[in-house]
């Protein structure tokens, strides 16, 4: 990491650590990447011991979090500030580096990593990125051991999520190959780039559940899938010819080739 950035990380950590309700505070993996890359901003999650659980409609004074005057000056050289009225989410500069806080409230994480039934449904639903986030982050503060308990937690994730997540990642791709086909018979490109952009989503999630591994955030997904331990032969070409635009590959040879890789990766869920 670029010492100015890291330099810069530090400062925000340290006014964040003063505010009573927070945890830990941990870097995202778009603060890895080389300054100069598109995808580059610093990204904070803020753990915190608030009053939002991870709802979307707490207002920011009922959240239990330090109103917007306070964190309006978590850095000397701030500015340009939005916050979300939805997420509690923060977005700034300094010195012409963007920066984003997300806040997360530690018991919405302990929820989501008890395994049981409803916090299996909303993994399935939204994906397991936030975990991605948890375990893969660098920590920069933490008032207690609370967030390397997670981290250990996340190491050893029952063998049913995994199946769940499966399941629901194939059957949400088996749903787009078909949706797939039946654009290309109305021929309504439309619901083809739709479908396309569901079944890409949905396999990549699938592939990185059976090699047991959380899913990054999506601008690196593309990428690291080919990454994984095991893929199935021939997904490198199948899954970069989805993506390319020629007129060989036209929807129907799209459609076709979605086919197959979908029937190539479901030979590896176990």
């Amino acid at each position: 990491m670029n010492q100015k950035i890291e330099k810069t990380i530090r400062e925000i950590s340290e006014k964040i650590r003063s505010w009573d309700m927070v945890e830990a505070v941990s870097t995202a993996d778009s603060s890895d990447v080389d300054k100069l890359h598109p995808y580059f901003f610093i990204s904070l999650d803020v753990y915190v011991k608030g009053q939002f659980s991870g709802r979307k409609d707490v207002p920011w004074q009922e959240s239990g979090l330090p109103g917007e005057d306070v964190r309006k000056n978590l850095h000397p050289s701030l500015y340009a500030f939005e916050t979300s009225l939805t997420y509690k989410k923060d977005r700034f500069l300094v010195d012409n580096v963007p920066v984003r806080i997300e806040y997360k409230d530690t018991a919405w994480i302990d929820s989501l990593t008890a395994a049981d039934p409803k916090s299996l449904r909303e993994l399935c639903r939204n994906g397991t990125y936030t975990f991605y986030r948890l375990i893969s982050g660098e920590v920069f503060f933490s008032k207690s051991l609370w967030i390397e308990d997670k981290k250990d937690q996340l190491r050893r994730s029952p063998e049913e999520m995994w199946e769940s997540l499966q399941a629901h990642y194939r059957s949400a791709s088996d749903h787009a190959v078909s949706d797939l086909a039946s654009s290309v018979l109305s021929e309504d490109m439309y619901f083809f780039q739709i479908s396309l952009s569901g079944f890409l989503k949905n396999i990549t999630r699938l592939l990185f559940a059976i090699n047991r591994r959380f899913e990054p955030s999506g601008r690196y997904a593309g990428k690291l899938v080919f990454g994984l331990p095991s893929i199935p032969e021939h997904f490198k070409g199948r899954y970069d010819a989805l993506l390319r635009f020629t007129e060989e590959l036209n929807p129907a040879r799209k459609a076709e080739v979605a086919e197959l890789l979908a029937k190539s990766v479901y030979g590896m869920v176990r």
